[in-house]
């Protein structure tokens, strides 16, 4: 498969102009080998990476990980197909059963994917890690990855409450190190 195509093989500007180096570099045919490794390496990436997804199967939380590490990578956009399966699943699951999890970063991190992709989700999920007299519990200050979750989650706000506390909670923890 050769992907410069057409580019590698024309010449040189007949009028002496100086050649653009991106140009140059296209023009020359080892250089379009390379360029052509690199993109079926590039493919091969991909489909290994799409792979991946497919075998995380039912692991909820490996499977929203996955997803986190994707979209901060920015490649997302090649994974369209698998992400939108996933966050179904959880959608389906957390709407079905609601949101009893005990973990907080996992919870936080199911509520700002679904909301990132406009899923329509309560922000009432987070009063399970609020104690009776309606604060944050304290031992919530151990869970580091769950506070910063919990942060990430709260800038998804749209004017509720809990995610006000929520940020203001969490940035306070974090920032207190």
């Amino acid at each position: 498969m050769e992907m410069c195509g057409s580019k590698c093989n024309q010449g040189t500007s007949s009028k002496g102009e100086r050649a653009d180096p991106v140009q140059k570099f296209d023009k020359d045919p080892d250089n379009c080998q390379v360029l052509d490794e690199f993109y079926n390496k590039h493919a091969q990436k991909l489909k290994e990476v799409k792979h991946v997804f497919s075998k995380l199967g039912e692991d909820a939380m490996e499977s929203m990980m996955m997803i986190d590490a994707i979209q901060r990578l920015g490649i997302d956009h090649h994974f369209e197909e698998e992400i939108e399966a996933v966050l179904q699943k959880q959608y389906m699951k957390s709407s079905i059963h609601g949101d009893c999890d005990e973990d907080l970063y996992e919870v936080a991190l199911r509520f700002r994917l679904l909301r990132q992709e406009g899923y329509t989700l309560p922000a009432d999920v987070l009063n399970n890690f609020k104690n009776k007299e309606g604060k944050f519990k304290q031992n919530l200050r151990e869970d580091i990855r769950g506070l910063m979750g919990l942060y990430e989650a709260s800038q998804l706000s749209i004017g509720e409450d809990i995610l006000e506390e929520a940020g203001n909670f969490s940035s306070l923890l974090l920032n207190a190190t």
